[in-house]
């Protein structure tokens, strides 16, 4: 991962209903480098001293194009070639 392709945004600290709220981000540029066996595994840990802790888990999945087959498929009613959404005679 390129460090300067990924952004830490500092966080924001706000009260809502007498509790004190703590919000980050992170903006990330990822290619399939980042990805493991197509995977993107991401983790955020809140802990207060070792009063609290609490992760959560996001798994991303790698979106890759999928290509149509070269042929395309043959309508069993018209015995067109499908080529995605376009017919072919």
């Amino acid at each position: 991962m390129n460090s300067q392709h990924t952004v830490v945004y500092p966080s924001v600290v706000h009260e809502e209903g007498g509790m004190e709220i703590s919000q980050t981000s992170l903006e990330m540029e990822a290619n399939s480098d980042v990805f493991k066996e197509g995977k993107l595994r991401l983790r955020c840990l809140a802990t207060i001293f070792t009063l609290y802790r609490r992760s959560e888990e996001l798994e991303l999945t790698e979106d890759t194009p999928r290509l149509e087959p070269v042929m395309g498929q043959k309508s069993p009613h018209t015995g067109k070639v499908l080529f995605g959404a376009h017919n072919v005679t």
